[in-house]
């Protein structure tokens, strides 16, 4: 909810701005750069960003398959795998800041 709220906010500083597509264009790249810079820097945590968003799209509010899914941390495979994907989706996103700016 919190990334939806920052693009709404964004996209209300854009329209403010001007809303030209050049702006709006950039709108969407800085913010797919920070979300890139928020994965890349959750490494740096226990358990990377892209394990709360598994956890939350798996296990959703039932209590027992959250339960399961924290426990799946244990895991060597789930550990690589969270931060592989938190990885991959921080350069990639943050990579989109350089492609799409103009």
């Amino acid at each position: 909810s919190i990334i939806v709220l920052l693009g709404i906010g964004a996209s209300a500083i854009a329209l403010l701005a001007g809303g030209s597509p050049r702006i709006l264009l950039m709108r969407e790249s800085l913010f797919t750069a920070v979300f890139g810079l928020a994965c890349l820097g959750s490494l740096l945590l226990a358990r990377p960003m892209m394990f709360y968003f598994g956890r939350h799209f798996i296990a959703g509010g039932d209590a027992i398959r959250r339960r399961r899914y924290e426990a799946s941390w244990a895991l060597p495979g789930v550990r690589f795998t969270s931060r592989l994907v938190t990885a991959v989706w921080g350069t990639v996103s943050w990579e989109s800041l350089r492609c799409g700016l103009p």
